[in-house]
């Protein structure tokens, strides 16, 4: 399965062989996916072990863009008799925050009790969690209340309100992609 980055994080490339004969070398290769051009390489050699590790930094925004990449880890024995043993890994890098609209009802206009809130919630990879939160002039945010992401209305009882005149009442639409983006708009 692939796993989703929106920040820096250290990749570790391991490699074990129990008894003899030892690890005599071990690399891998980062391709981004949608061009195949190389991106980053890593190896060591005459290791002499039975295990060891390379340790990187991958970069984001820095040499990794938006996109999926592929991870190719080989290591080889100190026979050389071209036993090898290659494993292959992915990720998506994405740092792109999910996209809100809030198109009904009008901002800043006054509503009593029920109201159906209608939007939109789009992203360019994964959305994980979408939810709602409200407050007011005189309280702290609400708990979320959590819903499918695919809905586009939620309806919301204008009486949790405290305030006198539902003006000051805020509602948040909240979406959360894979990688953890958060993106918000406010009504």
């Amino acid at each position: 399965s692939k796993t989703y980055h929106s920040k820096n994080f250290e990749m570790v490339v391991s490699a074990r062989r129990g008894g003899s004969p030892k690890l005599k070398n071990m690399s891998y290769a980062i391709y981004n996916q949608s061009d195949q051009q190389e991106v980053k390489t890593g190896e060591k050699q005459s290791i002499g072990k039975d295990e060891e590790n390379i340790t990187t930094t991958i970069s984001i925004p820095g040499e990794f863009q938006d996109g999926n990449y592929t991870v190719n880890a080989t290591a080889w024995d100190e026979v050389g008799d071209g036993n090898s043993v290659k494993i292959s890994r992915e990720f998506r890098v994405d740092t792109v925050k999910p996209e809100i609209s809030i198109n009904s009802p009008e901002n800043s206009t006054w509503q009593k009790e029920n109201v159906d809130i209608g939007f939109s919630i789009t992203d360019d990879r994964s959305l994980k969690s979408c939810k709602r939160r409200h407050k007011d002039s005189e309280t702290d945010w609400s708990k979320n209340t959590t819903f499918k992401c695919s809905k586009n209305t939620e309806s919301f009882d204008t009486n949790n309100c405290i305030d006198s005149n539902s003006s000051k009442c805020i509602i948040e639409i909240i979406g959360v992609d894979s990688a953890g983006n958060t993106g918000t708009e406010k009504i």
